[in-house]
């Protein structure tokens, strides 16, 4: 599941993927001509444009921006490559009119993972969060986050170890994500 913040323009769903088209105001990254064959991550305070932006099977680009991002003509996304959009978690209150429910929790990314995995969600007010890692016998395996936050969206890592430090095994994890009245548990999946 991706999210896009809704500006100036309207949301299209393409292949699986959320995109947004429109008019951007004040373009603060603009990318043409490109091909993308590694992890990359692109960011801006107010919008991204791409065109002719071609991410290969073994691509994994993630655009991060405060207002919009546009996709012009030949922006393609080969078998096998991947594009994460999400909204930037600094961008102040009027984004949070997107997180109706109090507590969204995104898949995180990737899934599954060997060395490390983001945990992207988003809350509606300030309010206080834990996010825990548990096994699936129900034993915690680590604490992720135990702490008031602002209204907003979030993002989390974490990279397969433990409270003292030692690499778990592979595995099927659950992550528990809770606020003062929501949870929300997600799989995890560690291949080492």
């Amino acid at each position: 599941m991706v999210i896009i913040k809704r500006l100036f323009g309207i949301i299209l769903l393409v292949a699986g993927i959320l995109i947004m088209q429109g008019n951007a105001q004040h373009v603060d990254l603009n990318l043409q001509n490109m091909t993308i064959t590694t992890t990359t991550s692109y960011e801006a305070t107010n919008s991204i444009t791409a065109s002719d932006f071609t991410i290969s099977s073994t691509g994994d680009v993630t655009f991060r921006s405060g207002n919009s991002i546009t996709l012009n003509p030949l922006f393609t996304v080969n078998l096998g490559g991947i594009f994460n959009v999400f909204p930037n978690a600094t961008l102040g209150v009027e984004e949070n009119s997107l997180i109706t429910k109090g507590l969204i929790v995104l898949q995180n990314y990737p899934n599954p993972f060997s060395y490390t995995t983001e945990i992207h969600y988003g809350l509606s007010n300030h309010d206080y969060i834990t996010i825990v890692i548990y096994d699936l016998s129900g034993k915690k395996i680590k604490t992720l986050i135990a702490q008031n936050q602002q209204a907003g969206y979030h993002a989390v890592a974490w990279d397969g170890r433990d409270e003292t430090g030692q690499e778990v095994s592979s595995g099927i994890f659950s992550c528990r994500v809770e606020t003062s009245q929501y949870a929300i548990n997600k799989k995890i999946v560690l291949v080492k």
